[in-house]
């Protein structure tokens, strides 16, 4: 293991303009760019400070650490040996790494997030044929208000992608986040349709530290003691792991959505089954939620398979014991 003053050593030695660019990322005067982690036409990738890279587009967020995963698929360990190639000197010849002073965490409004959501309608035919398509019943989602559909009013100014309303975007379907209290704090659409980026957050604002979550989901974070839980990865498996399992508590992380303050809202001694996805985003979602809740719960990872809950979902591939496919 790698002490956590001689990883941000590294991390500082790093310039992450040159590490994107060298992976073909192009830079505009402004200095923003296309992603790297979705299609877009219009650059929403941006770096601060030369220290962190964000996309208002689809959320992705980190370091030269992260960047180093997330674009080479590299593990923990060989990432940090290739930011003592880029870095180029041994850690006994590194500064230590400067003080890099916290990026304020804005989020949209709560009263604007209350009020959309409040106002968001009952899902609509594309909505219902989307969710049959996927195999997911359209009437039990509706039922249980896991999602709704984006209003014909106007939208606030963060429910956007780019220039174009997130329903101009064709993103009408919307989740809720909740926050670590359990409480409605921002919005991500969806398609009805496949398309990239999958889904959208709130446009130029943090999403970090929300999960999305089903009713029980929501009351897990709000204090109420539940001996079981489940955490998914996306929407679709939030819904597909919601409709299986009743009366489970579901949460589901996305990119940048988990953050160690969360594992506090798992009771001691709950048994937590971890249900993303068996690709590389998704082992690495799995080795950071056991990190965090190692010692505070027992943990279980969903037993590997080709596809992911939704997937399996469809095919009648889940078990009726979430545990019953568990490894």
């Amino acid at each position: 293991m790698i002490a956590t003053d001689d990883l941000a050593k590294l991390k500082a030695a790093v310039d992450l303009r040159t590490l994107f660019e060298a992976r073909g990322v192009r830079f505009n005067s402004r200095g923003r760019a296309r992603c790297p982690f979705h299609d877009e036409r219009s650059p929403s990738f941006h770096l601060w400070k030369g220290r962190r890279y964000k996309c208002f587009g689809c959320g992705a967020g980190g370091d030269a650490l992260d960047a180093l995963q997330e674009l080479g698929g590299l593990t923990f360990p060989k990432a940090v040996d290739e930011l003592k190639r880029l870095a180029g000197r041994s850690l006994e010849d590194l500064p230590p790494a400067p003080v890099l002073e916290a990026r304020p965490e804005v989020r949209a409004p709560k009263e604007e997030v209350g009020e959309l959501w409040a106002s968001c309608l009952a899902l609509t035919r594309s909505a219902r044929d989307y969710l049959g398509w996927r195999g997911l019943d359209p009437d039990r989602v509706a039922a249980l208000d896991l999602c709704r559909v984006l209003p014909t009013s106007p939208l606030p100014a963060w429910a956007r992608f780019g220039r174009m309303s997130w329903g101009e975007a064709g993103y009408p379907l919307v989740f809720p986040l909740f926050d670590e209290q359990g409480e409605l704090a921002s919005l991500r659409a969806r398609p009805c349709e496949s398309r990239q980026p999958k889904a959208l957050p709130a446009q130029g604002l943090s999403s970090r530290g929300l999960l999305l979550a089903n009713a029980e989901g929501a009351l897990l974070l709000r204090g109420k003691v539940f001996s079981h839980a489940l955490v998914a990865e996306g929407e679709t498996d939030l819904i597909a792991a919601s409709l299986r399992w009743s009366g489970l508590p579901v949460v589901a992380v996305y990119s940048g959505g988990w953050r160690s303050s969360l594992a506090g809202a798992f009771p001691e001694g709950a048994h937590v089954l971890v249900g993303t996805h068996h690709d590389k985003a998704g082992d690495r979602y799995a080795a950071t939620i056991a990190r965090d809740l190692s010692g505070r719960c027992r943990l279980t990872r969903l037993g590997r398979s080709q596809w992911d809950l939704a997937e399996r979902y469809q095919r009648n591939d889940l078990p009726g014991d979430p545990w019953g496919g568990a490894q």
